[in-house]
């Protein structure tokens, strides 16, 4: 009985040089973001989350390419009008009204973060399968 093959291994290629920049931060942000659910309980850990997040999104902005700048300015537009809420409740998000979070998710907003969610798949490998992947 011969032993199971392995599953194949997909390579993503290194994002072209002039995406490195916006890769490299796109990565960074990813991993802010999953720090966020978490930090939901703890209103000064969200506060340093976001204020590392909000940062990285304005690197990314002038990293951009321009097929994806527009995405990035709308990411950023609405990551800031969501600390403003929160800034409105001291950073607890448990006091966030429903609708404060609902208006952050426009059919706008969900697209450009499709759009940027596809970038970043094809282009700089984060969340492609994979070896090289990005967690």
């Amino acid at each position: 009985m011969a032993a199971p093959e392995p599953p194949p291994t997909t390579t993503v290629a290194p994002p072209p040089p002039e995406a490195q920049a916006f890769c490299d931060l796109s990565r960074a942000y990813a991993e802010r973001v999953t720090k966020l659910l978490p930090a939901f309980s703890d209103p000064l850990a969200l506060k340093e989350i976001l204020s590392e997040t909000n940062a990285t999104i304005e690197r990314a902005i002038a990293a951009a390419p321009p097929e994806v700048k527009p995405d990035m300015v709308l990411l950023a537009d609405t990551s800031k009008r969501f600390v403003v809420e929160l800034e409105k409740v001291n950073f607890d998000a448990r006091a966030l009204p429903t609708e404060v979070l609902t208006n952050f998710q426009t059919p706008e907003s969900k697209a450009a973060a499709g759009r940027l969610q596809v970038y970043n798949r094809d282009v700089c490998g984060i969340g492609a399968p994979g070896p090289t992947s990005a967690p």
